[in-house]
């Protein structure tokens, strides 16, 4: 591996004058991302498919337009919400139809890409934030395809949060420790590519349970 970048450096370096002029190194490529591109936070593109939106500021979510790249409308702003429990968010996830934004909060590392988090619930119909849970950090929290509830794991158990009554209810209690989450693609090792939660998405959500895919 390491003869293919030294390769890989000492071509750029004969082909660009640029990168000739340029002391490169290995670490450059294995430790310290110096050629990474640059990426825009937090980019959606919505359902209608001429606009996006990015997260900004870390409480505000714009809406864009992909023809002319002008901000279209503010679709959220933290600031503006009365007496709001958070006063940032690193993430977030439209449901289907757009009306309900899932908002990520405290994210908590625990290997490479996985980690707990508390996340929030915004309606842009009724103008109210709850958050997801009292009862315990989560993980890998997404929308059923209705947008009616929340599934999410806590503690390597699943959870679905109806967000009509707002309740909560425990599907699986055999989770364990550093062992395979029920019906996810995260397990104890984690690829360099990083996971999914296609298996948790893609689970058949109904009310008060939720039935995996055989």
């Amino acid at each position: 591996m390491q003869k293919f970048i030294f390769l890989l450096i000492l071509l750029i370096g004969l082909s660009s004058p640029t990168f000739s002029q340029q002391k490169l190194s290995i670490e450059d490529f294995q430790q310290y991302s110096t050629f990474v591109p640059r990426s825009v936070s937090g980019l959606y593109s919505m359902k209608d498919g001429l606009h996006y939106s990015t997260l900004e500021n870390g409480n505000k979510i714009v809406k864009y337009s992909y023809k002319t790249g002008n901000q279209a409308e503010v679709i959220f702003d933290l600031s503006t919400v009365e007496n709001a429990p958070i006063q940032s968010f690193s993430s977030y996830e439209f449901s289907d139809d757009e009306t309900k934004i899932l908002l990520t909060t405290d994210p908590q590392q625990i290997y490479r890409r996985s980690f707990t988090a508390q996340y929030y619930i915004w309606n842009s119909v009724t103008k109210e934030l709850s958050a997801l849970s009292d009862k315990g950090r989560q993980q890998l929290a997404t929308f059923s395809p209705d947008g009616e509830r929340v599934a999410f794991v806590r503690d390597n158990n699943l959870f679905v949060k109806s967000l009509k009554f707002g309740t909560e209810s425990q599907v699986t209690a055999d989770g364990k420790y550093r062992r395979l989450m029920a019906n996810t693609t995260k397990s104890l090792t984690e690829l360099p590519t990083g996971f999914t939660k296609k298996n948790l998405s893609s689970t058949k959500l109904l009310p008060g349970l939720l039935i995996p895919n055989s």
